[in-house]
């Protein structure tokens, strides 16, 4: 919404209300819908769309499944979001804070309900809105460990379930936070805002005084009296600030009475200019595409190949052993399975076979050990890509 107001010559000046570059409320509520819709549609698979089950380690993006037993390709993963979490830090700062942090958005959302249930008294209103909120986005982070239809059973059923003590205490923790802490968590306790702090540098988008800014300042201290953190916003950049925006939006009301807009604004780093190509955006940069390429490679043509814990041993036939494998990928491929072993007795049957592209299949591979000796037998299993697994045999 528009103001109009007049400078000291009499001309009329139009003053946005938020000439900030972010409406983050309004954001906060996207992404919240965004981020609970997949964790109820149901795919052909009968899976809920996006999900990490913890039991069998496996996370379900809508109709695909990928396991994360594989050790080594996780690993790569976690690799390649940790640099493209520095990249991102590196560029934007703690942009994060402000629209991306599941406690800002809730803490926004029951600060701003607050005012509107001032009625029912301060204590009343910031405890209750506090728990609920706590007890909201309790329930979304758990809808992505469970499945929401199975959640209701969980806490229905007559046994104990690991998962009930958990969700009690992280709602206890987050309704603690919501009543008591709010922005001091983001001050003092939060790891994530002191790690952002570090990465930043002179370049990062920030939150202060726009250039030639101090020109227009009437120093009513506007922005200062709203920091939930307590520092002066003209001062910058500031390791503390998490952009909030309050000060934005404090200065914009303070400096419409003169027809001017706020001095207070995002600025990219201290020289007021976007610069991308300086040191290390581009060595993290090159970093992260490198574990991208990578994991690329590995996820194209890795042979998953999955199977049981430990060996069934058959009773009928003394000395040997049952093997499940399961196989699924866009290529064929030769599955070898060798032994560890000097003892001339043991023998295994077959010991290659082919892996069709595409096809799940259960194999059954048999070890016959004919000795009572087989604490130093390991058996391993390879495919031609490079996968490589060992098991031991006892």
């Amino acid at each position: 919404m528009n103001k109009n107001s007049s400078n000291n010559d009499g001309v009329k000046v139009k003053v946005k209300q938020l000439p900030i570059l972010f409406r983050t409320q309004l954001i906060s509520v996207i992404l919240i819908a965004v981020a609970v819709l997949p964790l109820f549609i149901i795919t052909s698979n009968g899976n809920t769309a996006l999900r990490f089950n913890i039991s069998t380690a496996e996370f379900y993006f809508f109709n695909q499944v990928i396991k994360m037993d594989d050790f080594f390709i996780t690993s790569i993963f976690m690799f390649l979001l940790i640099f493209l979490l520095i990249m991102f830090t590196q560029i934007f700062g703690k942009i994060w804070c402000a629209i991306l942090c599941p406690q800002s958005i809730f803490l926004n959302i029951i600060m701003k309900l607050e005012k509107k249930l001032s009625f029912l008294g301060e204590k009343i209103s910031r405890f209750y809105l506090s728990f609920m909120g706590a007890f909201l986005l309790t329930l979304i982070l758990f809808f992505f460990f469970t499945s929401p239809y199975d959640f209701l059973k969980i806490f229905t059923g007559s046994n104990s379930h690991i998962l009930i003590p958990m969700f009690i205490g992280v709602m206890f923790f987050l309704f603690i936070d919501f009543a008591f802490f709010r922005y001091k968590w983001c001050k003092y306790i939060c790891p994530y805002s002191k790690i952002q702090s570090v990465m930043s540098d002179n370049d990062t988008l920030f939150i202060g005084m726009m250039k030639d800014g101090d020109e227009d300042c009437i120093h009513c201290n506007a922005c200062v009296k709203v920091c939930p953190v307590d520092i002066d916003p003209r001062e910058t950049p500031n390791a503390a600030c998490f952009y909030c925006e309050k000060c934005i939006i404090a200065c914009d009301k303070a400096l419409s009475k003169k027809g001017k807009r706020s001095i207070l604004k995002y600025n990219w780093g201290t020289g007021f200019k976007f610069n991308i190509f300086r040191p290390n955006i581009i060595i993290t940069g090159i970093i992260a595409l490198a574990f991208f390429i990578y994991l690329i490679y590995l996820v194209w043509f890795n042979i998953p190949v999955s199977f049981t814990s430990d060996f069934k041993r058959l009773e009928k036939d003394n000395g040997s052993y049952i093997l499940d494998v399961n196989y699924q990928n866009r290529r064929d491929s030769a599955l070898m399975i060798s032994l560890s072993t000097d003892n001339a007795n043991v023998e295994i049957s077959p010991d290659n076979t082919i892996l069709r592209a595409g096809e799940k299949i259960k194999k059954e591979y048999k070890i016959t050990v004919n000795s009572n000796n087989n604490e130093d037998i390991k058996v391993f299993i390879e495919t031609e890509s490079g996968y490589r697994k060992e098991i031991d045999l006892n």
